[in-house]
């Protein structure tokens, strides 16, 4: 089993995993601005969420940070994973950015 990181470079990559991989995505976010990154729904039969994870970087009111997201492959397979930077309460005319990526998940026998 295997750990890959991913960050905003790597954007509308093609990843490949085997089952019981994990897959971090860390990408930049600003809470105080009301913009949050969230998980559009993906395949839950191939790709498992891990809850996410938010660390800022520095302790000054209003600095931005990371938002880091976990997933685990789970089954052989494809789908494609993508997050939006938005102010949730606004919904998809908010966003900012997308993230995705296609994810291979290949039988490990």
């Amino acid at each position: 089993m295997s750990t890959r990181t991913l960050t905003e470079a790597d954007g509308d990559a093609e990843i490949t995993l085997m089952p019981g991989d994990t897959l971090n995505i860390a990408l930049a976010e600003n809470p105080t601005t009301g913009y949050r990154w969230s998980v559009e729904p993906s395949d839950p039969s191939i790709l498992e969420a891990v809850p996410a994870a938010y660390e800022a970087a520095g302790a000054a009111a209003g600095a931005g940070g990371r938002r880091s997201f976990s997933f685990r492959a789970i089954a052989p397979g494809q789908t494609r994973l993508s997050l939006i930077l938005q102010r949730p309460w606004e919904g998809a005319p908010s966003a900012r950015k997308r993230f995705a990526v296609t994810l291979t998940v290949r039988d490990g026998s």
